[in-house]
């Protein structure tokens, strides 16, 4: 996996701020995981939705979204490249990340 997400998430953040919704990169390794190799995780806020997305060095990235905690739905991805991971993120909130592009061309 070629991805870092704490480097993403402050290329992307003004894009998502603007919009009204909060990325933080939460840690490097989730906690009391049972699993062989390490992961990266990220927490979406929006409007009472919060999503987190627990990505692995094998590319495999779990989603876990909800409006509450209490009432999470969970799917599996595959996230081998940044532009796997902004293109998720574009599924996941449309209006936020049009500003991706937008980012994408001012950086270009």
């Amino acid at each position: 996996m070629d991805v870092d997400l704490r480097a993403w998430v402050e290329a992307h953040r003004g894009g998502f701020e603007r919009t009204g919704v909060k990325v933080q990169f939460i840690r490097s390794n989730p906690p009391n995981s049972t699993r062989p190799e390490k992961g990266q995780s990220l927490r979406f806020e929006a409007e009472g939705q919060i999503v987190d997305f627990l990505l692995w060095d094998s590319g495999e990235c779990e989603v876990l979204s909800g409006e509450t905690p209490a009432a999470v739905t969970v799917t599996q991805h595959r996230v081998l490249s940044e532009a796997d991971l902004s293109e998720l993120a574009r599924r996941l909130f449309p209006d936020a990340l049009a500003s991706l592009d937008e980012n994408s061309v001012a950086d270009d």
